[in-house]
């Protein structure tokens, strides 16, 4: 493992190494006419993408010792975070919260504590202010554990029911796409803390009947 660190190490260093001649020698190699305009950006593009992918791989191993879902941690790397360090124009050089704690986060999502957007739009830019916190006391702290329990979110659903009665005529009648409808409003009413995935299936189940 110690070997693994080093060469990661060693990679990233390279990387910025070149990144960084690259950069000084722009208005020379410009000026010169040496390259065109294009080319030299192109140029800096590729070598900002070997630095993202080698350090985004570095970070990536240290991800999967705390959880196992391969797809879901790159998904969480190329998504809410290049997200986050491009709307603020960062680079991965500037970020800084532990592997454990966006590890911790992926979890609460794995297991349907929280949704996804709760977690990406709520969570996450909280855990970057305080990284010492734990990502589930913050859902917590903010209501946002999603409600699993199939009889407590039937109060709900059959509120959102009786609130379109017209509505729910219409979805047997053959509009199906209505289902969208209902969802949000059960989304409105538990102010997005119900399970969406066992919401939808309670629906289906009551309107279909």
């Amino acid at each position: 493992m110690k070997k693994k660190i080093i060469f990661a190490h060693l990679a990233i260093l390279g990387a910025n190494l070149i990144y960084a001649v690259n950069y000084g020698f722009a208005k020379d190699v410009m000026n010169g006419g040496y390259l065109p305009p294009f080319t030299f950006i192109l140029f800096r593009a590729i070598g900002a993408t070997f630095l993202f992918w080698i350090t985004s791989m570095f970070y990536y191993e240290k991800i999967l010792k705390f959880t196992k879902n391969y797809k879901s941690a790159a998904n969480w790397l190329m998504g809410p975070v290049q997200g986050y360090l491009n709307e603020n124009a960062k680079n991965w050089n500037d970020w800084s919260m532990p592997a454990n704690k966006l590890g911790e986060l992926i979890s609460i999502v794995e297991t349907n504590l929280v949704s996804f957007s709760a977690a990406s739009q709520q969570i996450l830019p909280l855990l970057i202010q305080n990284p010492k916190k734990i990502p589930k006391t913050i859902a917590e702290d903010l209501k946002l554990i999603q409600q699993s329990d199939a009889d407590a979110l039937m109060i709900p659903i059959q509120e959102a029911l009786d609130k379109y009665p017209e509505k729910v005529e219409e979805y047997r009648a053959g509009k199906k796409g209505l289902i969208g409808l209902f969802m949000g409003e059960v989304m409105k009413i538990t102010k997005g803390s119900a399970d969406p995935g066992i919401t939808n299936k309670l629906l289906r189940k009551i309107l279909d009947s």
